[in-house]
C-alpha cells in the first residue's frame, strides 16, 4: 500500500520513534487495519514506505504494507479520528501548535503514550493536549505499562494499562491493541497512570548509577523501596494518583521492567552518569527521566515531601560527583524510617 491509496486510515500515530512504530505495528494487527505514521523526517518516512522497516528504532521487525509513513502533518490529521500521540514530552508543545484547528474537536479520539510532564507548565500531557487543542478531557486517554517497544513488536507476553473516563475511547484502543500475547487493563486513574512512567524513569536512572558505581544487589535493594515510597508520596499528594495504580503494572511493574535492564535508556543513562560519560542536560542522550527530574524535585520541595533518591539523581545530573552524591544519600538513609 502506498501513500494516497487510502483516504482514511483506522489510526494515525504521531511519532515514528520506537514506541510510535511499535504502536503502529500493534494497531495494524498483522495488516488487518490501516495505520498512518507521521514523522518529521521525510527521508525516514520514505524509507519506511520503501523497505517496510524502521531499523533505527525497531530493528528486525517487518512492518505490514498497511502501515504507511508520511511527514505531512496536515495530511495525516485528515486521515483518521483515532490519534495516538507518541512523541517525546519535550516535543508535545510544538506538535500541538501545528495540530490546532486541523481536526474536528468533537470527534477526535486521542491516546497519549507520552512519558513525562510538560516542562514549561508542569502539566500532565493529557491536560496539555486537552487545553491546547480545545477538546474535552474525556476525549483523551493515556497508556502506560511495563514494556519495551521492541518486545511488544516481538509478541512477548505483556500488559498495558489504558486510563480513560470515556468507555467508548477505552474500548476503541483496547480492542485494537489487545491480542493473545497482550493484555490491556482498564483504569479510571488518568493522573496515576500518566505520571507512573516519570517515577519509574527516576528509579531506573538511580539503579543505573548504583550499578555504574560498582555496588551490588544489596545496594539496589536498599535504594529501590525508597524510590517507590517517594513515588507513592509525590504521586498521591501532588498529583492525586491512587496508591493501587502506583503499586500496579503502570508504575511498580514498569519500574521492575526498566530498572535492571540494559534495554532501558534511563538505566543506561544512570550508568553513563556514574562513569562521567554524560553529565549535563544538553547531552544528546535523550531521556524523559532526565528532562523531568528537576520538575519532580521542585514539586517535592514545594510540597514538603522528602525525596532523597530524586535529590540524589538530580545532584548527579546537575554535576555533583556520583560517589560524593551517593555518600550523602547513604548517610541520610541512616535516619530514614
Amino acid at each position: 500500500m502506498s501513500l494516497g491509496d487510502c483516504s482514511m486510515y483506522d489510526f494515525v500515530v504521531l511519532g515514528g520513534g520506537a514506541m510510535g512504530t511499535s504502536m503502529a505495528y500493534l494497531l495494524s494487527n498483522s495488516g488487518r487495519r490501516h495505520v498512518l505514521i507521521w514523522m518529521r523526517d521525510p527521508e525516514k518516512a520514505a524509507a519506511i514506505n520503501e523497505t517496510h522497516h524502521n531499523p533505527e528504532y525497531l530493528m528486525g521487525i517487518t512492518l505490514p504494507e498497511e502501515i504507511v509513513a508520511t511527514s505531512d502533518l496536515v495530511y495525516a490529521l485528515k486521515q483518521s479520528e483515532n490519534i495516538v500521540v507518541a512523541v517525546p514530552s519535550n516535543a508535545v508543545q510544538s506538535l500541538l501548535v501545528q495540530m490546532k484547528g486541523r481536526f474536528n474537536p468533537e470527534r477526535i479520539r486521542i491516546l497519549s503514550v507520552v512519558k513525562g510532564l510538560d516542562m514549561q507548565s508542569g502539566n500532565r500531557i493529557s491536560s496539555l493536549i486537552s487545553n491546547n487543542l480545545g477538546i474535552s478531557g474525556s476525549n483523551v486517554a493515556v497508556l502506560s505499562g511495563p514494556n519495551f517497544a521492541a518486545e511488544l513488536a516481538e509478541k512477548t507476553p505483556s500488559v498495558m494499562v489504558i486510563a480513560s473516563d470515556n468507555r467508548e475511547i477505552f474500548y476503541i484502543f483496547k480492542d485494537s491493541l489487545e491480542s493473545e500475547y497482550l493484555h490491556i487493563y482498564s483504569s479510571d486513574d488518568i493522573a496515576g497512570v500518566e505520571i507512573s512512567a516519570i517515577f519509574k524513569n527516576i528509579l531506573a536512572i538511580s539503579m543505573g548509577i548504583v550499578d555504574g558505581l560498582g555496588f551490588g544487589a544489596n545496594t539496589r535493594g536498599a535504594i529501590f523501596p525508597i524510590c517507590i515510597s517517594e513515588a507513592m508520596e509525590i504521586g498521591t499528594k501532588v498529583f492525586g494518583a491512587k496508591s493501587a495504580t502506583l503499586l500496579g503494572p503502570a508504575c511498580l511493574g514498569d519500574a521492575v521492567t526498566t530498572a535492571f535492564s540494559s534495554k532501558s535508556r534511563n538505566y543506561l543513562l544512570g550508568l553513563l552518569l556514574a562513569k562521567k560519560v554524560s553529565s549535563n542536560s544538553e547531552n544528546s542522550f535523550l531521556s524523559e527521566g532526565k528532562n523531568n527530574i528537576k520538575l519532580i524535585r521542585s514539586l517535592a520541595l514545594k510540597n514538603g515531601i522528602p525525596a532523597p533518591i530524586t535529590e540524589f539523581v538530580y545532584d548527579i545530573i546537575d554535576g555533583t560527583n556520583a560517589y560524593r552524591a551517593f555518600s550523602s544519600l547513604w548517610k541520610s538513609m541512616n535516619s530514614l524510617p
